[in-house]
């Protein structure tokens, strides 16, 4: 009997289109605070129309109920409020809300043109890397990781290391990377792919990561009678 195993791609959606922004910092705020959100470090000076917020050696002035931008960084304060008076220094100490949010660069899609292959079927994969930001994403690491169930083949805009396809580089605004390949189904095997994306945005690094589920499994039998009855093949 001939036995013909069936291979299933079972397509997980990764989410490789992420949210288009990270919120780092949000409370209330007073002139003369100090306050540090994820790695970054921030001093607030305030009046009763606008803040002022130093990062880095260079400062942005927002004004009351407003929003600023510097790079990839975006900072909006509320109404500002009359706190006391501080009988020391004799200046008006006064009171906001603050939001502080981080722009993501990177958008990224992976699809696989077949989701159910035979063994030894190929399929083709393409992953699209897109900075949609305003500033260069540096120090990309793409890495794309399958098993030895698989054969990668024919990689273009994008590396094929053992069993992995990879992507290094730097990406500036507006650019854009199509990295394509050729998968190829070996044997039979249950596999939870992994694919992680690395970048620094000028401010932070970002880190994602995704799962790509492969399943092996038997097709149902079918007989197919030949002219001779006593020769049946499955």
């Amino acid at each position: 009997m001939k036995k013909r195993l069936w291979l299933f791609l079972l397509l997980i959606v990764i989410p490789f289109a992420f949210a288009a922004e990270d919120n780092i910092y949000t409370g209330k705020v007073h002139g003369g605070d100090t306050i540090t959100a994820e790695s970054l470090t921030f001093y607030i000076t305030m009046t009763d129309t606008a803040a002022y917020l130093k990062h880095n050696g260079a400062g942005t002035i927002i004004p009351a109920g407003e929003c600023r931008t510097k790079e990839n960084l975006n900072m909006c304060i509320g109404a500002i409020t009359f706190v006391y008076r501080n009988s020391t220094t004799w200046e008006n100490v006064y009171e906001t809300t603050l939001d502080i949010t981080v722009e993501k660069l990177l958008e990224m899609n992976k699809t696989l043109e077949k989701t159910t292959l035979l063994i030894d079927e190929q399929t083709q994969g393409k992953i699209v890397l897109r900075n949609t930001g305003k500033v260069a994403a540096q120090d990309i690491v793409l890495q794309d990781f399958y098993s030895d169930s698989f054969l990668l083949s024919g990689s273009d805009q994008c590396d094929i290391v053992g069993n992995m396809i990879e992507c290094r580089g730097t990406m500036s605004p507006n650019a854009r990377i199509i990295c394509t390949f050729t998968l190829t189904a070996l044997k039979p095997q249950t596999y939870t792919s992994q694919t992680k994306l690395s970048y620094f945005d000028g401010i932070l690094g970002n880190n994602v990561t995704g799962e790509l589920k492969i399943k092996v499994q038997n097709s149902s039998l079918k007989v197919t009678p030949k002219f001779n009855a006593s020769d049946t093949e499955i």
